[in-house]
């Protein structure tokens, strides 16, 4: 992987986590209930947990696969990301 492409890489992941982690708080946690309450969602507080949860998850494995991006295989790597 070219460094520029590893920085953006994680870059965008670090803004996802970040983002992840903010919905956690009070002032977003409450603006997105409101807005899957207007959407009648069958169950606000599952979809929510799941958006959070999503985030987080996927920030951290982008992260993780990142710093392990020289250990992956070359076949396991091509599999992931092309």
């Amino acid at each position: 992987m070219e460094k520029s492409n590893g920085f953006l890489t994680g870059t965008i992941a670090l803004f996802v986590l970040l983002f992840g982690l903010l919905t956690l708080t009070e002032p977003l946690q409450t603006t997105i209930k409101k807005q899957l309450e207007v959407a009648k969602l069958p169950s606000p507080e599952l979809t929510l947990f799941m958006a959070q949860s999503t985030l987080i998850m996927t920030a951290v494995l982008t992260l993780a696969f990142l710093i392990l991006w020289n250990k992956l295989s070359k076949v396991v790597a091509n599999t992931l990301f092309y």
